[in-house]
């Protein structure tokens, strides 16, 4: 996963990426896959012309980081592997 994903999600911000890109998140939601320059060009056109979307992407990204990515969440996931050794 790319940093720059991860900090564009936590900050709210839809996210448009690549599979490639996309690859090490556990889920897509707050994500949208464009694979081709035509699907890039026509999902940042659907987002620049639908706030509604555009806000529910965001919040889907915002609550995907704050479940996966938030302290507790990591310290315990370390632990957990910490302890499987």
């Amino acid at each position: 996963v790319r940093i720059k994903i991860l900090e564009m999600m936590s900050h709210g911000i839809p996210v448009i990426t690549t599979s490639l890109g996309a690859q090490g998140l556990s889920s897509l939601d707050g994500v949208q896959i464009a694979n081709s320059k035509e699907e890039i060009i026509s999902a940042v056109y659907e987002l620049v012309n639908d706030e509604n979307k555009r806000r529910d992407l965001g919040m889907k990204a915002k609550s995907y980081i704050n479940l996966h990515h938030n302290p507790k969440t990591v310290r315990a996931t370390l632990i957990e592997f910490i302890r499987s050794i």
